[in-house]
């Protein structure tokens, strides 16, 4: 009962997770060479799992077209959200790998968020609605203000209580 809720929620705090550790890895090594090395590492782990389960490591029944889009959705996504939004640019892929702590960071990331959390969104949507999955995903930016206050010492305004609280009526009325 509810597997696919659970599942969904699972995500959720996997990029959570994600956030977090991107907040710590991002900071110590610049945002443009953490998210190349952790999307390289998620794509490595995303193949291994399409290898073991299917045979092959790549997805086997998409056609031109999927591929097409997927291409462009995660150049588009990858490189206007990281690189032209990057205010530090292109010179942080000096320093990449000089920090012990920020690489644990990408590979926590990697295995929480772009692994975890897309592989068990896929598996949520077998148990439930697209929706609703869609909707306990989309927690996230609430599940997150507790730890980055108490983390980093971000402070939580009234708006974002009561944003959040808003938020988490609106996904009790499916249960309801």
């Amino acid at each position: 009962m509810f597997v696919g809720e659970l599942i969904s929620l699972g995500v959720a705090l996997s990029w959570t997770a994600t956030a977090l550790f991107a907040e710590v890895g991002s900071k110590r090594m610049g945002s443009l060479p953490f998210n190349t090395i952790r999307m390289t590492m998620s794509l490595v782990f995303l193949c291994i799992t399409l290898w073991l389960v299917m045979g092959v490591p790549y997805p086997r029944y998409a056609d031109t077209s999927t591929w097409t889009w997927l291409l462009l959705s995660g150049l588009v996504g990858f490189f206007l959200a990281v690189v032209l939004f990057n205010k530090d640019g292109l010179d942080q892929l000096r320093h990449a790998l000089s920090d012990r702590k920020a690489m644990l960071c990408v590979l926590a990331s990697t295995i929480f968020g772009p692994f975890i959390g897309v592989s068990a969104s896929l598996l949520a949507t077998q148990f439930t609605s697209a929706g609703i999955a869609q909707t306990l995903f989309a927690l996230t930016p609430i599940l997150i203000i507790a730890p980055a206050a108490l983390l980093f010492h971000q402070k939580v305004t009234l708006r974002e209580v009561m944003g959040a609280v808003i938020s988490v009526a609106g996904v009790c009325l499916f249960f309801a």
